[in-house]
């Protein structure tokens, strides 16, 4: 039968065999099973909405290990500071030991202390507690300036959170130096000097760790 169309097929020409091809391709497409090919595109369909799936959950999961990275890193910069108030406070104020240290200082500077009234009960915070009081001194700008040094370098953390400063109006001129104390002439190197007398007034904090607990 091959052999009767091969006359008939050299006669075609271009044209005529392309139309053919094109009818073939329509018939075949036509007469095919249709639902195979639906299947096979609700299965490309499927499989791409799972891949949509699992793209947000590796988002979500890459947001979740950046969200709990950066948790970390704030758990671990609360343990530091809770080590460092741990290290840095005491668990009790120690109340008549810091006035002590505070009247040994103004004793060695000869400034007189007029008064010194502590707070009626302490303030608390999350992990540690504080404590103030008032502290009235009269003496000169050198006394209170180097008072204020030797609390700055207390092994108590001491903290000043206000200081005022008038005029001694019932004592104009202090007269430093002399013999003996810390203005002694021998180690001011001018012999007794008059300065301004002054009246200065501290509001002074102090602190104690008292954990997480309470």
């Amino acid at each position: 039968m091959l052999q009767k169309l091969i006359p008939a097929l050299q006669k075609l020409t271009w044209n005529t065999a392309a139309v053919i091809v094109v009818l073939y391709a329509v018939y075949c497409y036509f007469t095919l099973d249709t639902a195979q090919i639906e299947n096979l595109t609700n299965g490309i369909a499927g499989q791409e909405k799972e891949i949509v799936k699992l793209k947000e959950k590796v988002q979500e999961a890459k947001n979740f290990e950046k969200e709990f990275e950066g948790r970390k890193k704030r758990y671990q910069e609360k343990v530091k500071q809770l080590q460092t108030l741990q290290g840095a406070l005491p668990k009790q104020f120690y109340l008549p030991d810091l006035l002590s240290d505070l009247l040994r200082e103004a004793k060695q500077l000869e400034l007189e202390i007029v008064q010194i009234q502590p707070d009626a009960k302490e303030a608390a915070q999350d992990l540690y507690a504080t404590l103030g009081f008032n502290i009235e001194l009269r003496g000169t700008f050198v006394q209170m300036f180097i008072f204020l040094d030797r609390m700055a370098h207390m092994k108590r953390l001491v903290d000043v959170v206000s200081f005022g400063v008038s005029k001694d109006t019932s004592r104009a001129t202090v007269t430093l130096g002399g013999e003996d104390g810390a203005f002694a002439s021998s180690k001011m190197g001018g012999g007794k000097l008059a300065y301004p007398g002054i009246r200065s007034s501290l509001r002074v904090v102090t602190y104690r760790y008292k954990g997480s607990a309470q």
